[in-house]
């Protein structure tokens, strides 16, 4: 397993932030961020598609059409979503989107770090 570039972190932290708010339990282990963590952030934004239609009409103009997402395309996206995300095109206002969509991944994002 390949660890993150310092580039990859930065950028992985901005769309954590960007989901979670400055969240200190997921900021603070920025340093141990890795594939697994890419990986549950990911899976919080898979989950996000499905109660935010921004968050699907970015990844679909991003990647080109949501439902052909293979394994891994966060990794190989996160510059792009994250300036995507710092644009202000999308907004992740919903109460509920962001209660039980995305908070649910919080724990696993922080358990990743210590693998």
């Amino acid at each position: 397993m390949m660890g993150l570039s310092r580039e990859e972190k930065d950028s992985l932290e901005a769309i954590i932030i960007r989901i979670y708010g400055n969240e200190h339990s997921l900021i603070s282990v920025k340093p141990r961020y890795n594939e697994y963590t890419v990986s549950a952030v990911e899976d919080a934004l898979n989950a996000a598609v499905n109660c935010n239609s921004d968050i699907k009409d970015l990844l679909t103009s991003l990647i080109g059409g949501y439902r052909h997402l293979a394994k891994n395309w966060l990794r190989r996206n996160l510059r792009a979503i994250e300036k995507a995300l710092d644009s202000e095109r999308v907004k992740l206002n919903g109460f509920a989107c962001r209660v039980v969509g995305l908070s649910k991944w919080k724990s696993e994002i922080i358990q990743t770090t210590y693998r």
